[in-house]
């Protein structure tokens, strides 16, 4: 076998290994995030942006997490900054929730962001996606950040 024959099979061993490690993480997160929102029943939604920016005034653009949305109703607008929705950041002073939920929604929030875990999230839910967590699911859709 040849180097490139070998360098080849290789990229398909690390290929299967790192899409089975992502539908596992899927799963998992499905799971945590369902949980999350039957243990928070006022929470009607949850939802955020992730993508790697295509510009950083020269900085390198990295991919991120941004930002944690929650709604208490029930209609909303598609925009997670559109009318029915609330920024997770700071959610203490939002008087319509429970301590305990704010606590939980901003402990959500460092941890979905964190860029520790970027590389998990990107996996999990690829770059450029809006994710919107309900009672009924997780959905991704693409995301276009101009």
């Amino acid at each position: 076998m040849s180097v490139l024959e070998s360098l080849s099979e290789a990229g398909k061993k690390i290929d299967s290994v790192m899409q089975e490690v992502t539908e596992k993480a899927k799963a998992e997160l499905a799971v945590e995030l369902q949980k999350f929102m039957v243990e928070h029943p006022e929470i009607k939604a949850i939802g955020w942006t992730q993508y790697t920016p295509y510009f950083n005034d020269g900085d390198r653009c990295e991919f991120s997490v941004l930002g944690l949305n929650y709604s208490l109703v029930d209609e909303r607008e598609d925009s997670f900054y559109g009318d029915g929705w609330n920024e997770a950041y700071g959610v203490r002073r939002d008087t319509n929730l429970r301590s305990d939920t704010a606590k939980d929604l901003e402990d959500l929030y460092e941890e979905l962001c964190s860029s520790s875990v970027a590389p998990i999230m990107e996996a999990v839910f690829v770059d450029h996606s809006k994710v919107l967590v309900t009672q009924d699911g997780v959905e991704v859709e693409f995301y276009d950040h101009d």
